[in-house]
């Protein structure tokens, strides 16, 4: 029987995955400027774009070890098994007769039902094709296990159809072309906007902290392809939200370290708003905003369902919904500059300018408490940063000062009502001369 694997300390290993979640480190130098795109049986390798918020680093292996008990060889005598207690049956770690169950109970269009179900049989026949030991058995055996759990827990619902269908499909697109890939790497299909990542042992996940990244770099860019591709991810993105705390929001479908699926990330909530805000304006397209105030459902309401906490100092928004103690720098502002999107787009929305004001006031309070005097915490009573995620910080609240500044020398005060900006740009020097030293 294999030695398990020993876990680490709940704070430590959400900070590894916070670093993998956020920005790019990649495993190899190549998947921080290129990912993979998939038309029909071809693979090619593209640049990357959108590589500041939303890409990863190469995740840590999340899939909990499973360790199986040996059986005993000698056989029971009949009196033996007269007063041997029964024994309940051993749930099955992919049940797909329980999964296809869930998915019919869903309700909603017969069409999405047999999408979902048909694949779930195209997933699983890959799987079962794939040579035992292979990349391509082991990620599905991943992927269909956490699928069981999620039928198991009742979490297939009708609005999760949509999302469980496209994961279900692009696993089995992508490991049927017996390919291999790296921890970490990013995956395009033709057609498509969105980004997926392999995270082993779970197989390849959306990937909306990223997505949401590639459609702020697709708003930067001239031209109309671009238009028309940020166009594609908005309809993507606003086929697969479900509806979540008082809104709706972007899942993430995969486990990790107690946390299990579907949880949101308020940092890529917030860069969802972001995107949906600015494309209201790139595409002409107003309506987009009554979108982004609708993401901000999770904004606005405690963990689990949300990534919202309010304390004496102010709002702090989460990077992981089931994660409430852990407060990371690089994201909570990043989720303020989301929010500060929105508010640019739609001025006269009080509620999303009090929630502004809140999270600006946390950042403040609190922003101090990440200088050691030598260097940064990745999160408030954490580890340090790294040396990447320390830039990352840095930048985002530059980015925070740059804002602040500017509405103090706009009529009114702009977005923040010419909140005090001394601190936060404080705190970016105060990076820059940990990065420099």
């Amino acid at each position: 029987m294999p030695t398990p694997r020993p876990r680490p300390h709940r704070p430590l290993a959400l900070a590894i995955l916070g670093a993998a979640f956020l920005t790019a480190t990649a495993a190899t130098p190549a998947t921080a400027t290129t990912q993979l795109l998939v038309r029909g049986s071809q693979v090619t390798t593209v640049p990357a774009i959108g590589q500041g918020v939303g890409t990863d680093a190469s995740p840590a292996d999340v899939a909990a070890s499973v360790s199986t008990a040996s059986s005993s060889s000698g056989r029971p005598t009949a009196s033996a098994a007269r007063v041997a207690p029964k024994k309940k049956p051993k749930a099955k770690t992919i049940d797909l007769t329980l999964i296809r169950k869930r998915i019919n109970a869903v309700g909603g269009p017969p069409s999405a039902r047999y999408d979902a179900r048909a694949a779930l049989t195209s997933a699983d026949a890959v799987r079962r094709k794939a040579k035992s030991k292979s990349q391509a058995r082991r990620e599905l055996d991943g992927l269909l296990k956490t699928t069981t759990t999620m039928a198991r827990g009742n979490r297939i619902t009708r609005d999760r159809l949509p999302m469980l269908t496209a994961t279900l499909q692009r696993n089995a697109q992508w490991w049927k072309l017996g390919k291999s890939t790296a921890s970490g790497q990013r995956i395009q299909f033709d057609g498509s906007q969105v980004l997926w990542q392999l995270y082993p042992g779970l197989g390849l996940q959306l990937q909306w902290l990223g997505t949401f990244g590639r459609g702020n770099a697709l708003y930067y860019t001239p031209g109309p392809t671009a238009k028309t591709q940020l166009g594609g991810l908005i309809g993507e993105a606003q086929a697969l939200r479900v509806p979540r705390a008082g809104g709706t929001a972007w899942e993430y479908f995969f486990p990790f370290d107690g946390g299990s699926p579907p949880w949101v990330s308020g940092m890529a909530e917030a860069t969802g708003v972001q995107v949906f805000s600015r494309a209201a304006t790139s595409l002409a397209r107003p309506e987009l905003l009554d979108e982004a105030k609708a993401a901000q459902g999770i904004l606005r309401t405690p963990p689990p369902s949300g990534v919202q906490v309010v304390d004496p100092t102010g709002t702090h928004f989460l990077i992981y919904s089931f994660a409430p103690s852990m407060k990371v720098l690089n994201a909570m502002t990043q989720t303020v500059n989301g929010i500060y999107a929105y508010v640019l787009a739609q001025p006269a929305d009080v509620d999303a300018r009090l929630m502004l004001l809140e999270g600006l006031r946390w950042l403040d309070s609190n922003v101090d408490g990440y200088m050691t005097g030598t260097w940064s915490l990745y999160s408030l009573g954490g580890p340090k940063a790294t040396s990447h995620y320390q830039v990352v910080a840095r930048d985002f609240l530059k980015t925070l000062c740059a804002l602040l500044n500017k509405d103090a020398t706009t009529p009114g005060g702009g977005p923040s009502g010419a909140y005090p900006s001394a601190k936060i740009c404080a705190a970016s020097a105060t990076l820059t001369k940990y990065i420099d030293a």
